[in-house]
């Protein structure tokens, strides 16, 4: 009895594994177009924000647990860039005066990012994905690229916002959010995955403590664009 209830669990194992899709693994690659999230502090002049491209590369592994539903895990390395400038208030320490200036900065952060997406299969050609995404930041930087009075409508070269004794070197170690994307499925091998990240957390700021500064107070969150194509270099059926 024990034997014959024994071959039929198994075989019905057997059957349900041979009806799930089979786990893939892949190579991905592509590039995001920044959409950083800037949010005034104390309601500043709002910053202008520019669009910059980076680029990602990793790998996925998809693992079906039943006819439409998979896991899809992806481990990225991912450049991050973002460009804003905004405006500031600089009064002077031995009068009255006051000038308004104008810079522009640019960003750029480096990410292992973990995304274990829940995915959806609508059909042979299409997939839905959705799940948390976190990322490790590796390095970072950051650099004035040009800085403008306007009360005097003159380029100048402005000084560093650290010797300004504004933070902005104070990125966190962990950027964390949600990401939702789509599988479009060209073949057995090749896919198209546009994809939006946006972050729940800020990933760095800008604060003067200067007294004589006004206006300079932002926090950044991380957001983007995505568009990756994957190559599915191992297909395994049947292990479940």
């Amino acid at each position: 009895m024990r034997f014959i209830i024994f071959i039929l669990a198994f075989s019905s194992l057997n059957s349900f594994s041979q009806s799930l899709k089979p786990v893939k693994f892949g190579l991905k690659s592509g590039v995001n177009i920044d959409n950083t999230i800037i949010n005034t502090i104390n309601g500043e002049i709002p910053s202008k924000h520019y669009i910059k491209v980076g680029y990602n590369a990793g790998v996925s592994l998809n693992v079906p647990i039943s006819k439409r539903w998979s896991i899809l895990n992806e481990l990225q390395y991912t450049l991050e860039n973002c460009e804003h400038s905004y405006r500031y208030i600089l009064h002077s320490t031995s009068s009255t005066s006051k000038n308004e200036y104008e810079s522009k900065y640019s960003y750029s952060r480096n990410y292992v990012r973990l995304t274990p997406y829940l995915s959806f299969s609508t059909s042979d050609y299409l997939n839905i994905n959705f799940g948390p995404s976190i990322g490790y930041l590796i390095s970072n930087s950051y650099s004035l690229i040009e800085s403008n009075d306007i009360t005097s409508n003159e380029n100048i070269i402005a000084v560093n916002l650290n010797q300004n004794n504004e933070i902005l070197n104070n990125f966190e170690d962990l950027d964390y959010g949600l990401k939702f994307s789509f599988d479009i499925i060209i073949s057995n091998s090749f896919v198209v995955n546009p994809n939006y990240y946006f972050a729940i957390n800020k990933f760095s700021e800008v604060n003067s403590t200067d007294p004589n500064v006004d206006g300079s107070a932002f926090k950044f969150k991380n957001s983007f664009f995505g568009l990756d194509f994957v190559y599915i270099f191992w297909i395994v059926k049947g292990i479940i």
